[in-house]
């Protein structure tokens, strides 16, 4: 395989990286901001409650349900996955500006490091994510020819499941990175 090849494989999985960690930044941060307003909202209604109503039932229930969001919150921690995915995110974009300011194909070896290096601090992937992160770099890429298929089901539980063996996994398509044109496997 030429330089010239892997420099664009190495280049389109760093894109896909990219991709893949600002979608979960954003699920995990909305999960948080979702949690803290639920939060918010019951703890205040059962202040309100007992102070302007006294009924003491309702107000158990709704410190209760504010009170069990509060512990999701922290055992699910989506702050702090946020904060890890948008790290993730910031890192494989400064690899991504150094390849596109560095002309030479001398610094493949220690780009393919570097990203090895990012990818050992990633949580394990939601392939039904990493599917559709890949099928977007490709119609962005002009690669549409070879997208995986996500049905509704997968795309509405994308973020919660991880279909770990599904048929739709980048790394089972029959060609995973098409080579550029003008390229070819004797090319320097």
């Amino acid at each position: 395989m030429s330089k010239n090849l892997k420099r664009h494989n190495l280049r389109f999985g760093i894109e896909k990286s990219i991709r893949y960690h600002t979608r979960m930044h954003g699920w995990y941060d909305t999960v948080n901001k979702i949690m803290i307003l639920l939060t918010v909202v019951f703890g205040s209604s059962s202040v309100v409650n007992l102070v302007i109503i006294s009924e003491g039932m309702s107000t158990a229930y709704l410190g209760g349900v504010a009170a069990f969001i509060a512990a999701l919150s922290l055992v699910y921690a989506p702050a702090t996955k946020a904060s890890t995915h948008q790290e993730l995110r910031n890192r494989f974009s400064d690899l991504a500006i150094d390849m596109d300011t560095n002309c030479e194909n001398d610094d493949l070896n220690k780009w393919q490091e570097k990203r090895l290096r990012i990818e050992q601090s990633e949580f394990p992937v939601y392939c039904a994510v990493e599917a559709d992160s890949d099928n977007e770099v490709r119609r962005a890429w002009g690669l549409d020819e070879e997208l995986a298929r996500i049905s509704f089901f997968q795309r509405l539980t994308m973020y919660v499941w991880r279909y770990e063996q599904s048929p739709f996994t980048p790394k089972e398509n029959s060609n995973p990175y098409k080579k550029p044109s003008g390229l070819t496997v004797d090319s320097v």
